[in-house]
């Protein structure tokens, strides 16, 4: 039965929600950043056709629909993070060492999830239905390849503590 509150047909205009979004994150990216010239019709031409672009591509669209609802999520996060930030610190959000945490590293960390998500089953060296031509990154991303990169990192992190202390 069919309710007021069924949101199911929502579903059917997810294609055209995204492409709205896409589209008007690049045409203010484009017109923010002034990389060709700041030209209006310029920066609607190539947001256009990125978009349709993204729209073709299953597996950009299928990033973009995962990470989506966990932006709206964070914004509204942070939003009420700085109204409490503003209630209770004189100097509102600048006084949260916090909220730049939140306001830089969980929107990476949302980006690489979503496309985990996606392009997890193609990448992983454990998929049920491996593709050959994928074996290069397989390779790369084993997890002790991965292990042994994370041990590198480490490893030069202290090294460079080390020699900072001297």
């Amino acid at each position: 039965m069919a309710t007021f509150l069924d949101i199911g047909l929502l579903e059917y205009f997810l294609p055209l929600f995204s492409f709205i979004l896409i589209f008007i994150l690049l045409y203010a990216i484009l017109q923010k950043s002034k990389v060709l010239g700041g030209r209006v019709w310029i920066d609607i031409t190539i947001s256009l056709v990125l978009s349709l672009v993204a729209m073709f591509s299953g597996s950009v669209f299928d990033v973009i629909n995962i990470a989506t609802p966990w932006f709206v999520l964070l914004m509204v996060m942070l939003v009420f993070l700085a109204l409490v930030a503003s209630f209770a610190f004189k100097g509102g959000v600048t006084e949260m060492p916090m909220f730049k945490i939140f306001a830089l590293w969980l929107p990476l960390i949302i980006i690489v999830w979503s496309m985990t998500a996606v392009f997890g089953p193609i990448l992983t060296p454990y998929s049920a239905g491996a593709n050959s031509e994928w074996e290069a990154l397989r390779t790369i991303f084993h997890p002790r390849i991965i292990g042994a990169i994370v041990m590198v990192v480490i490893v030069l992190f202290t090294v460079k503590v080390v020699v900072q202390n001297k």
